[in-house]
């Protein structure tokens, strides 16, 4: 009979232990993968994205950047084309200019715009330096700048494409 009860002891904390593993860490947090399909802007536009958590600011693949000026403001018009071959034209302002570091040690001054990302159902607006990621595998880069925030999101280094993007264009203004 007691070895019985010490089997249904070990039983029971082994269960516990599972259910508690398969829990975030806090309860609303959400889980993505390291790699996910993300929405931007209010055209509700799919990418690839890599999570990175080792990287401050998020980037996005723009192409044919054109840079204008008027009242002393800054304004860049760039495409961005996802894996299915689709482009989206952009004009937004240059809200500042960002000094990024590549791998090589490079400095490179980047244009920054502010953008709304959907990730599942977690719409942001984030600030998103542009550069072109044509040799790169993932359209956009998303940083800890948009991973904090409520709900907070953790990454699971073993999963990918775990959300689809879900905003309702609406929310996306």
């Amino acid at each position: 009979m007691r070895r019985l009860n010490t089997e249904k002891t070990v039983i029971l904390m082994l269960a516990g232990i599972l259910m508690l593993s398969a829990m975030p860490a806090y309860s609303g947090d959400l889980v993505a993968g390291w790699l996910e399909t993300v929405a931007i802007t209010e055209k509700s536009f799919s990418v690839r994205a890599k999570l990175d958590t080792g990287a401050d600011s998020s980037s996005l693949n723009a192409v044919n950047s054109k840079i204008t000026g008027s009242d002393g403001e800054q304004y860049i018009s760039f495409s961005i084309t996802n894996m299915d071959g689709k482009t989206l034209d952009i004009m937004k302002k240059i809200i500042r200019w960002t000094s990024i570091k590549n791998k090589f040690n490079i400095v490179r001054e980047r244009p920054v715009v502010n953008l709304q990302v959907c990730l599942g159902t977690v719409v942001r607006s984030v600030e998103v330096n542009l550069v072109d990621r044509s040799n790169y595998k993932y359209q956009m880069l998303i940083g800890r700048s948009f991973l904090r925030g409520e709900p907070n999101i953790l990454i699971d280094s073993a999963r990918d494409y775990i959300h689809v993007p879900q905003c309702a264009t609406d929310s996306m203004h």
